[in-house]
């Protein structure tokens, strides 16, 4: 018995049905793979949330400045509590938000480059790191989160309230939402944009 194969028309209905599947099944896929890297996201602010915290217990209740007259920032303060880094030595991969495409490890020379950390911290401590005590509700604020990048690519170091044009970069990089650490420790994610409560975003001295 002669065995027949298949036709023209069957081969393009198998090919159809393929292609409905895979249209059907890649978005889930992106999907999928964007929650794990949400959940990546997640765990780095939790770790470096908790390591602030740590540091506050050493500094009488005092969180981290963001950055100094020194340009000694906040990511170089906290690198030896987080991981075994160094403040001169502080591009690891807990400061990288695995949805971040404009993150840089190292610069041409191999130096921590101007795009090495995908977070910022709350910019009421600028200069000088505010105290817990002088926060009425610690589960409201905002201490760090994900962050965007600097029209020449550099990081931010601080986050700003969101009022007005130009004073936030927020790197709404999560299905349309981002990653923050409050300063009870807690990590949750919002969409965007951020609300601008005063509770969220006190106006410290």
């Amino acid at each position: 018995m002669k065995k027949r194969g298949f036709t023209l028309i069957e081969l393009l209905v198998v090919i159809a049905i393929i292609a409905i599947l895979a249209a059907i099944l890649f978005p889930v896929f992106g999907k999928a793979r964007e929650q794990a890297r949400k959940a990546t996201c997640q765990s780095n602010l939790k770790q470096i949330s908790l390591a602030m915290l740590m540091y506050a217990q050493d500094y009488d209740e005092t969180l981290p400045f963001a950055y100094s007259p020194w340009s000694f920032s906040w990511y170089r303060t906290m690198a030896p509590l987080i991981g075994g880094g160094t403040t001169s030595q502080w591009n690891m991969p807990i400061y990288q938000c695995p949805s971040d495409a404009l993150y840089q490890k190292t610069d041409a020379g191999g130096n921590p480059g101007t795009a090495c950390v995908s977070y910022a911290i709350n910019n009421f401590g600028a200069v000088k790191g505010p105290s817990l005590v002088m926060l009425p509700n610690t589960a409201d604020v905002f201490l760090v989160g994900d962050m965007g990048h600097q029209a020449n690519g550099s990081i931010q170091l601080s986050a700003f309230a969101p009022w007005g044009g130009g004073y936030a970069n927020f790197g709404y990089r999560h299905s349309e939402g981002l990653n923050v650490a409050f300063c009870d420790g807690h990590v949750k994610w919002m969409r965007g944009p951020l609300p601008a409560t005063a509770a969220m975003w006190p106006d410290l001295p």
